[in-house]
């Protein structure tokens, strides 16, 4: 008893129970996922505009800018990166070039540590106030006046508290008592 299909992701034959009501597609959860995320990159290009200059990110887009793509919100131009290059190591970040958030075109990226983003941001002049005379400085457990406005501004900017973390390169209870007004210092530079 039971009925012969086809997967549709590798062409296996498998069988079901219950033909009249299987909607079963897949041999295994293993083709199943593999099909999703084979779909999911295919209409991740199907969803950029290519310009002469930037290729922008035609779907979700966040409130600060940035592309995000699937339940997990995974950015665009990182995914992008990932596509064209390979793995983005631990430690970096993809940035841009151009500095066009919504820009997925993989030669406007380029890979660099929080401290680079900053220095990049401060150089562009589109950092703080306090951090475009270059006076970032990592900490994790005290904050100078400018990251403390930059935390909270990312945050208003609809980032949850451990993205605007890993951006600011403090901790997520960091950036928590930062919001809540419990607790943070300010350094003197």
């Amino acid at each position: 008893m039971g009925m012969s299909k086809l997967c549709k992701h590798c062409g296996a034959d498998f069988k079901v129970a219950f033909p009249s009501w299987s909607r079963k597609q897949f041999c295994s959860q293993h083709c199943h996922y593999s099909w999703r995320k084979e779909q999911t990159l295919a209409n991740f290009w199907n969803r950029v505009h290519k310009t002469e200059t930037c290729w922008l990110w035609t779907g979700s887009i966040r409130p600060n800018g940035y592309g995000t793509i699937g339940r997990k919100g995974i950015s665009t131009h990182r995914l992008a990166w990932e596509l064209t290059y390979g793995p983005v190591p631990q430690a970096l970040q993809v940035l841009h070039h151009c500095d066009n958030p919504p820009c997925v075109k993989p030669l406007h990226l380029f890979l660099g540590t929080h401290i680079d983003n900053m220095k990049d941001k401060a150089q562009k002049g589109r950092a703080p106030r306090g951090l475009q005379s270059g006076a970032y400085r990592r900490s994790t457990t005290k904050l100078t006046i400018e990251l403390v406005g930059l935390i909270k501004t990312l945050y208003k900017n609809g980032l949850l508290q451990k993205e605007v973390a890993a951006q600011v390169g403090v901790t997520q209870s960091e950036v928590s008592r930062v919001l809540s007004g419990k607790r943070w210092a300010i350094t003197a530079d």
